[in-house]
């Protein structure tokens, strides 16, 4: 079933997390990483979130729920990096070119855009590509490491 992922900014976000952030925290602890305050807060916030989140919207959200961290956009960014080579993040790109960033740790999933009112749906598919992509690989020899599938369309509200 399908979980949108924007609420208007006073409804409060409930959390989708398979891991607490207390795993995310562990898992880079394990790893001899250092937990920033800005590193804590960006995991606290991705945690809470129903999809994937562009930058200027983790930033907006930092600023509402932890309004004393005044972590500044080059950390922000910084961060999602690091994330993102430590595979707790995955960016995914839709067609207005915006890297937004959700977890990694919540399974393979695609989704569903809405061109009216923009909203983002998650899909998981029955037969997932996997099939897909072994015949890419014995078809050109060529190894698929990841793929991105979007559906876009209009929400029944938007119909």
């Amino acid at each position: 079933m399908p979980m949108s992922t924007r609420q208007p900014a006073s409804q409060p976000r409930q959390s989708r997390s398979f891991w607490g952030v207390g795993l995310y925290l562990q898992q880079l602890r394990h790893k001899g990483h250092k937990i920033t305050a800005a590193r804590r807060a960006l995991l606290e916030v991705l945690c809470q979130a129903k999809g994937p989140l562009t930058p200027v919207e983790l930033m907006a959200l930092l600023r509402r729920h932890r309004p004393k961290l005044n972590a500044h956009k080059t950390t922000v960014y910084r961060e999602l990096a690091f994330l993102c080579r430590e595979r707790i993040l995955h960016e995914v790109v839709f067609d207005d070119g915006q890297p937004r960033y959700e977890l990694a740790s919540e399974g393979h999933f695609h989704h569903v855009i809405c061109l009216g009112c923009r909203k983002v749906d998650r899909v998981e598919l029955d037969n997932d590509l996997d099939e897909a992509e072994r015949l890419i690989r014995r078809r050109s020899k060529f190894q698929v490491l990841r793929h991105s599938l979007e559906f876009y369309g209009l929400c029944s509200q938007c119909r």
